[in-house]
């Protein structure tokens, strides 16, 4: 998602516009951390947005940022952020410590690893799908869940958004 911002910003206007029909983002982190809070992205989101902010190119191309609404985060007694990735108290801690990370709230709401307010871009349209997370594993374990992006239950949702804008841009 970011990543394909920053591409486009680096190879401009014309390269877009000879090549991109369109940018889809599932669950990606649109908006740098607030300050003095550990960037994951090294600088490159606040970056990219001082350079080329919200939905940029959105006369040229559609953008579309899709985000779960799953998990609320709660601050669990002893949970380690490093040991969250793997061995989590629940899905609940684990998003509180990566919501704290993106967005400096522990308490929202989002896919148990990026939480909206920090997945929706501005300017793109914005599909939340209630109760998809982030991963194919449950945040915080190595169990396998269908209730990822691009598991058949919500893949549909966003899909067809995305063939109705291909097919009239």
């Amino acid at each position: 998602g970011w990543l394909a911002r920053a591409l486009m910003c680096r190879e401009g206007r014309d390269w877009v516009e000879a090549n991109v029909k369109g940018l889809v983002t599932l669950g990606t982190p649109h908006l740098p951390p607030p300050e003095g809070r550990k960037d994951m992205t090294q600088g490159c989101l606040t970056n990219l947005n001082a350079e080329q902010p919200s939905a940029f190119f959105s006369d040229l191309i559609f953008y579309i940022s899709v985000a779960g609404d799953a998990i609320t985060g709660e601050k669990k007694e002893g949970n380690l952020p490093i040991l969250e990735l793997i061995e989590s108290q629940s899905e609940e801690s684990t998003a509180f410590n990566a919501y704290s990370v993106s967005c400096g709230d522990g308490s929202a709401t989002g896919d148990g690893i990026v939480p909206l307010v920090s997945a929706h871009l501005d300017g793109a349209e914005q599909l939340t799908l209630k109760g998809c997370l982030h991963s194919i594993n449950v945040a915080g374990s190595l169990r396998p869940t269908d209730r990822s992006y691009l598991c058949e239950y919500f893949v549909d949702d966003w899909l067809e958004l995305v063939a109705k804008k291909l097919h009239n841009s």
